[in-house]
């Protein structure tokens, strides 16, 4: 049975439809040449599966539209396979399903201007909307997604009265997750009003206020979180409001942030006593702009999943065990992440060890003085990083699920756990994300080397029993890079480090800690550990 079969299986049989929507929108996504079948994607090929389903029927018809432009056969096809899909869906009760019918059928009759059809897709869609996702706790990532196929659309085939109640649940769904404190889901619904408006040249002022005020809800509520967090949010803001923000708020906001960021720094490196200059805090923002940049570059070239797979190798995201100036570390011309170190952020200086109560000795990995200091930097740096993708939608959430999809070993309860994980993050419900995805970053570890032939079991006590975290990083020794086992075992599980792994799972993990920082840096870590891991050559 193939993938796309058995998802379709596990649907009927279970209703649960989420692995189904996936592979539908992942075979959309090939069609369209968003993704590249060579990058890691498992997903069986449109024309390989033995599947059934009116939606598979319009994805066919699609790809003679795109490939060949053949409008009976292709188009028109399409557009019938999916209202025939959509309806289908909805009697099944598989709204994530009936959701992506609707925004493909949307898009499609979008682009070749079928005026009929859109006000029907935009009729079908609010009494969607207002009937299953109008809850203070409905997930996003569905309703979103329709939401934007209207708001990107031509909506002048679409009457007033259907555009009124799209404006009003755009209102809703901002003010709900606002009462939810997931600032960045509220911006999203704001900017699909302001697209929606624009068109209808109506008056945006209001849109822009309450662009405004989320900015600002945020950035009070990151104070009591993270400088560095709050510095991020306050440059999002920035960007995104200077073209109608008054310039008295403006100024506010340059001023806090440029004192944020340097408190951030002074903050990781307070067991040193360092006052962070001006240049430092300069060095620190530049690196992240690199960074953006090229992920930019690479997801233009290829895909956004592509783009954060080589984002989370860059070698600035990892602490080094030596410090090495620039010229004697070797050229990597086939790395476009291609950066600074993080000790070229900052000027060489002899830093102290910061296991103050647990001695040296107990510790099993060697590492210089710095190295707390440096992963410190380089979490923080992660955590920069990846709010400002998301914030400015370089990265979506359904990227993480095709990323997802696509690991190597991952077993259906990974991909069941880690796909609440995602959304937990995107609802900036960080605690809860934090547990949920740093229990499953073991087994999923555990599973990508059972994958790659590598035994994740020893001999205890005459008994083959399963390998904790320490020892499945242990076997990682000679087969991954060094400094990335030394980051694992620092991180994640050594007494002298930040042993995040433990303290969570026994409990010691303070609440104020569990953030966007950390829950940001174990998203990166399940594909890190998959970028890594997928290099494994396999033995023969």
């Amino acid at each position: 049975m193939d993938a796309v079969e058995k998802a379709l299986e596990d649907a009927r049989t279970s209703s649960d439809d989420y692995a189904f929507k996936l592979a539908l929108h992942t075979l959309k996504r090939q069609i369209d040449g968003e993704i590249q079948n060579e990058l890691h994607y498992n997903i069986a090929l449109l024309d390989s599966t033995s599947a059934e389903h009116p939606l598979l029927d319009a994805l066919h018809g699609y790809q003679l539209w795109v490939s060949d432009q053949d409008y009976e056969n292709g188009a028109e096809r399409a557009l019938e396979k999916y209202e025939e899909g959509f309806e289908e869906a909805l009697g099944e009760g598989w709204l994530n399903v009936a959701s992506w019918a609707l925004t493909s059928l949307i898009e499609l009759a979008d682009s070749l201007n079928h005026e009929n059809r859109m006000q029907r897709g935009a009729e079908q869609a609010v009494e969607l909307l207002e009937e299953n996702y109008s809850g203070l706790d409905t997930n996003e990532g569905a309703a979103g997604r329709i939401l934007d196929a209207i708001s990107e659309a031509n909506l002048q085939s679409i009457d007033n009265q259907t555009l009124d109640r799209l404006v009003e649940i755009c209102w809703t769904r901002a003010e709900y997750t606002n009462k939810k404190q997931n600032h960045h889901s509220q911006r999203k619904y704001l900017r699909r009003l302001r697209r929606i408006q624009n068109q209808r040249e109506k008056s945006i002022e209001d849109v822009e206020e309450a662009l405004i005020e989320s900015y600002e809800d945020e950035i009070e509520f990151q104070r009591t979180r993270g400088y560095l967090v709050t510095a991020a949010t306050i440059e999002g803001a920035i960007t995104e409001c200077e073209p109608f923000a008054d310039e008295e708020t403006l100024n506010r906001w340059r001023l806090e942030k440029r004192e944020a960021n340097k408190e951030g720094i002074e903050e990781e490196m307070k067991s040193v006593g360092w006052e962070v200059s001006d240049e430092e805090a300069e060095n620190f923002e530049t690196i992240v702009s690199t960074l953006i940049g090229a992920f930019e570059d690479i997801a233009t070239q290829h895909s956004p999943e592509a783009a954060f797979i080589g984002l989370v190798k860059a070698p600035v995201l990892l602490p080094q065990l030596e410090r090495e100036e620039p010229s004697q570390r070797p050229e990597e011309d086939s790395d476009e992440f291609a950066t600074a170190s993080i000790h070229e952020i900052f000027p060489r200086r002899l830093m102290t060890h910061e296991g103050d109560s647990v001695s040296d000795e107990v510790s099993d990995i060697d590492i210089p003085h710095s190295y707390n200091i440096d992963a410190r930097l380089s979490t923080a740096l992660t955590a920069r990083v990846v709010y400002k993708l998301i914030n400015q939608e370089l990265i979506r959430e359904h990227h993480f699920y095709t990323l997802l999809e696509s690991i190597e070993g991952a077993t259906v309860d990974d991909k069941a756990f880690l796909t609440h994980f995602i959304i937990a993050f995107f609802e900036d419900r960080h605690p809860e994300a934090i547990h949920l995805g740093m229990a499953r970053l073991e087994g999923l570890m555990k599973h990508q080397l059972e994958a790659a032939e590598t035994a994740v079991t020893g001999s205890k006590r005459g008994e083959d029993l399963p390998k904790s975290l320490g020892g499945i990083v242990n076997r990682l020794d000679g087969l991954v890079d060094d400094e990335y086992v030394t980051y694992l075992r620092f991180r994640y599980h050594d007494l002298v480090g930040e042993a995040l792994r433990n303290r969570t799972a026994h409990g010691d993990l303070r609440y104020k800690e569990a953030h966007f920082d950390i829950s940001a840096s174990i998203l990166v870590e399940i594909f890190r550990s998959t970028a890594y891991i997928s290099q494994i050559e396999t033995p023969e």
